[in-house]
């Protein structure tokens, strides 16, 4: 739990622009190595504004997701991994390859 956390808002009375809020947040996560070279991870985070108020610009409880694949090839002399990142709010997020 985090105190006097600050927030933007979109409120046209407020001087700053920005809003003092408690905020709890959370993160839940798996990962696994079920599958021979590879890993998958998996994560699920969440932060809720407590005592929310509705000019801020953000949702009351905002969640993301995340996805890791790495999978080792020749030995672990290639590499490949993918990462997915994705806001379940607004439905946005990244997608990223590499090798």
């Amino acid at each position: 739990m985090s105190s006097d956390r600050f927030f933007s808002t979109d409120d046209s009375q407020d001087a700053d622009g920005v809003i003092k809020a408690n905020e709890l947040a959370y993160l839940l996560g798996l990962d696994w190595f079920g599958i021979q070279e590879t890993f998958l991870s998996f994560q699920v985070f969440q932060s809720w504004i407590t005592d929310f108020k509705r000019a801020g610009l953000r949702d009351k409880l905002d969640t993301n997701a995340s996805l890791l694949l790495r999978r080792d090839f020749l030995s672990g002399s290639v590499v490949a991994e993918m990462f997915w990142l994705h806001n379940l709010n607004h439905r946005d997020g990244l997608l990223r390859p590499k090798i």
